[in-house]
C-alpha cells in the first residue's frame, strides 16, 4: 500500500506533488511508492510532510469550495507546520 492516502489521487494534489520533482526529483516516487524506510528518513520526510500537507489543504479547499484566506482569520502550525500555515 502506498504511504499516501488514496484521496490524493485527485488531479490537483497529484499535480502539486509531482511539481516538486524540479526541486526534489525523487520525492513524488517515494511519497507514492515508498519504500517507507526511505520516506521516514528526515531528509525525505520533512519535504514530504510539507508537500502532502499542502496537497491535503488543496483537497479541502476544492471539496468545500472555500478560499482559505477569506475563511480563516488566523492559521498556526508547529515546527514544519508553520510553513503549511503560511501557505
Amino acid at each position: 500500500m502506498p504511504p499516501i492516502p488514496v484521496i490524493l489521487n485527485l488531479s490537483k494534489p497529484t499535480d502539486l506533488i509531482n511539481s516538486v520533482q524540479s526541486v526534489f526529483g525523487f520525492l513524488s516516487k517515494i511519497i507514492f511508492e515508498g519504500p517507507e524506510v526511505e520516506l521516514t528518513k528526515t531528509e525525505n520526510a520533512q519535504p514530504a510532510i510539507l508537500t502532502t500537507s499542502i496537497a491535503i489543504l488543496e483537497v479541502i479547499k476544492s471539496i468545500k469550495k472555500i478560499n482559505i484566506s477569506k475563511y480563516c482569520d488566523l492559521t498556526a502550525g508547529h515546527s514544519l507546520g508553520e510553513y503549511t500555515s503560511l501557505y
